[in-house]
């Protein structure tokens, strides 16, 4: 007999109930072992996490990496979010942008080793103030009761119009509140060594998709993660202002961010 895994033999066992029990056994074996190479690749958050933490530059106790983790946890924390959605992009698997014209369209893609494919359009609209009501709200600028990011010296002239996030071509769901506070996104091209366009990068696994924005200029800047999973649709998003990307010393291309 041989007692590999998957391979045996039972030409000299006549009774019915140890063949089944001896293909049961096979085929628990066999789960298992699927079971354990599904997890293999799986994104490792606290991994990614302390990758950034480790790139510190040795000049303080507590470089800007260490601060814009922290500031990332507490962010998703007070937006009732206990996993760390925190990516370093280096070690992520960055989508080709294949096409991108500005108020109109960027199409990102990529294919795996598996053939699986994730592709991630993003539909863009210019707009007027006729499209919408701008309220300063304690000294906070918002449309449609949210914090209008872009929107710092009034009315905002660009926006997403839609997000679709293909896996094998099929759409997960993902609704107009995932990216209706963004405005005066840098679509196509970085217009300041600091400010760069949209980049859509994925998990190595093919499971979460991660769309980083930078828009607004001057005191009118931000930076914000959209997450997004194969299973779950979007999940939250990271965002920083001007004042916290002031504190987080986040103006220079080098910024790794969450």
């Amino acid at each position: 007999m041989n007692d590999g895994i998957i391979g045996f033999y039972f030409d000299d066992i006549n009774d019915p109930s140890t063949i089944l029990n001896m293909i049961m056994r096979e085929y628990l074996l066999v789960l298992m072992i699927l079971s354990f190479s599904s997890l293999f690749g799986q994104i490792d958050f606290d991994e990614h996490i302390n990758s950034i933490v480790k790139a510190a530059d040795g000049n303080s106790t507590m470089n800007e990496n260490e601060r814009t983790v922290r500031y990332a946890i507490r962010y998703l924390r007070n937006n009732g979010i206990n996993k760390k959605y925190i990516t370093n992009r280096k070690l992520l698997r960055e989508l080709r942008l294949y096409e991108c014209i500005d108020f109109s369209r960027a199409y990102f893609y990529t294919k795996f080793e598996n053939k699986n494919r994730i592709e991630v359009i993003i539909d863009f609209e210019q707009i007027t103030s006729d499209d919408y009501i701008l309220e300063n709200i304690g000294g906070v600028n918002k449309i449609d009761d949210h914090k209008a990011y872009g929107a710092y010296y009034g009315n905002p002239s660009v926006r997403i119009a839609s997000i679709d996030i293909r896996f094998n071509r099929k759409s997960i769901h993902i609704p107009k509140s995932a990216y209706s506070k963004f405005f005066e996104i840098a679509q196509c091209d970085a217009y300041d060594s600091s400010i760069s366009p949209v980049e859509v990068y994925s998990s190595n696994d093919g499971e979460y998709v991660f769309i980083y924005l930078r828009g607004g200029e001057a005191a009118n800047n931000y930076f914000a993660k959209l997450i997004f999973g194969r299973s779950e649709g979007y999940i939250t998003d990271i965002v920083a202002d001007y004042v916290t990307l002031s504190r987080l010393g986040a103006f220079h291309k080098d910024f790794v961010g969450f």
